[in-house]
């Protein structure tokens, strides 16, 4: 396994944060029910092993899963170690009750050396207990949009943090509106106070 991504990292092959299409998971569904290994599956998908195997587990298994009792049959039809698919799963349902929660000081801190040390926003999420699009959105509204409004390349920041330039642009667009509605609330609420 660390040999094929040490191969993968050399040749710059790595998906690295890629949105999964329908097509792309498509074929991973059938990779598995063909009983591919996942090392054969990340090789063909250019993703890591671990990006396998946490789209597996999410996107297979943990619909499957109804109880602890579970976790040792799961893990022997999927390959996968039954400590690892319990941490996967455990951690997902952790995930549902951070959906809604502020980013504590901490929380922020710790995601900035994640990001800084080049960790896939996958593993970033896991940590955090917080979904992959969460991370992105808080990448993008607490690092890169404030070096965009200093006047950085929107196309060179996607690049430096591993986003996709399409969707910096549309939370930068959205932060934009965001933003100059409230100057606009903030000019009435002085107009209204001056009267």
């Amino acid at each position: 396994m660390d040999k094929i991504n040490q191969e993968l990292k050399k040749d710059n092959m790595i998906n690295k944060s890629k949105i999964w299409s329908m097509e792309e998971t498509n074929q991973l569904l059938l990779s598995v029910n063909n009983k591919k290994s996942y090392e054969k599956i990340a090789l063909e998908h250019n993703r890591t092993h671990s990006s396998i195997l946490a789209k597996v587990i999410s996107f297979i298994i943990y619909p499957k899963y109804e109880n602890e009792q579970d976790i040792k049959k799961l893990s022997a039809e999927y390959r996968i170690k039954d400590t690892l698919l319990y941490l996967y799963i455990k951690n997902m349902k952790n995930i549902s009750d951070n959906i809604y929660r502020d980013w504590s000081m901490e929380e922020t801190n710790k995601l900035l050396i994640s990001v800084n040390n080049k960790k896939s926003y996958e593993k970033i999420a896991l940590e955090h207990n917080r979904t992959h699009s969460s991370i992105l959105a808080k990448v993008i509204s607490f690092i890169i949009y404030p070096k965009y409004e200093n006047e950085l390349d929107i196309q060179r920041l996607a690049s430096e943090y591993r986003i996709k330039n399409t969707l910096v642009e549309i939370y930068i667009k959205k932060m934009n509106i965001f933003k100059s509605d409230i100057k606009i609330k903030k000019k009435r609420l002085f107009r209204i106070m001056d009267e």
